[in-house]
């Protein structure tokens, strides 16, 4: 719903994924989800063309080759081709505002909770081809996304990217840009 800016996967459902519609080659794009329900169950990042499953099978989708994602969970982790990160980053809250960037030039993505960096230019999978934001969750979840236009959850700060495109809860990290068609074709996108 929301223009399919927010997904709500029941308390009897398995688990929901969907992927954004702009496919990324070049660039530094900025997007927030905002965490909701069940935080354990928010897999949120980005997803390469080539991954097998990529419309087969959302249940494993966090963990299939080509995937780079935050897993809010046992400790707050990336996952890169299924294989969880050791370090644990620390969980986002309920109602927490993840920022996602992805900086598709030196091929690395930033976490953010409420603006805060969790971790920073962490290497994504070597699975390359065009990329694309992706959204998972398991059961009892909502997961709201904002790619800068229309967001599904309310914004109370009304921030901005360089190119005075978007409208965040957070301030995009310097040289990130909404993704939005306005700044897709003079950024690489």
């Amino acid at each position: 719903s929301e223009g399919n800016c927010k997904m709500v996967v029941s308390s009897s459902g398995a688990q929901g994924g969907g992927i954004g519609t702009f496919g990324l080659t070049a660039g530094k794009w900025y997007w927030e989800v905002k965490i909701a329900s069940t935080v354990g169950n928010h897999n949120h990042g980005a997803i390469s063309e080539n991954t097998s499953e990529l419309y087969q099978n959302v249940a494993g989708l966090q963990n299939d080759t080509g995937v780079t994602c935050w897993r809010n969970d046992d400790g707050g982790e990336v996952v890169v081709d299924g294989t969880a990160t050791t370090n644990d980053y620390g969980i986002m809250a309920d109602g927490s505002i993840m920022g996602i960037a992805l900086d598709m030039d030196n091929y690395n993505i930033s976490y953010y909770d409420d603006g805060t960096a969790l971790v920073t230019d962490f290497n994504m999978s070597t699975t390359r081809g065009t990329i694309f934001p992706m959204i998972h969750t398991g059961a009892s979840t909502t997961s709201e996304v904002n790619f800068g236009g229309c967001s599904a959850f309310s914004i109370s700060s009304a921030q901005s990217d360089a190119n005075g495109y978007g409208n965040f809860e957070h301030a995009p990290p310097s040289g990130y840009l909404a993704l939005c068609s306005k700044n897709l074709g003079s950024d690489g996108g």
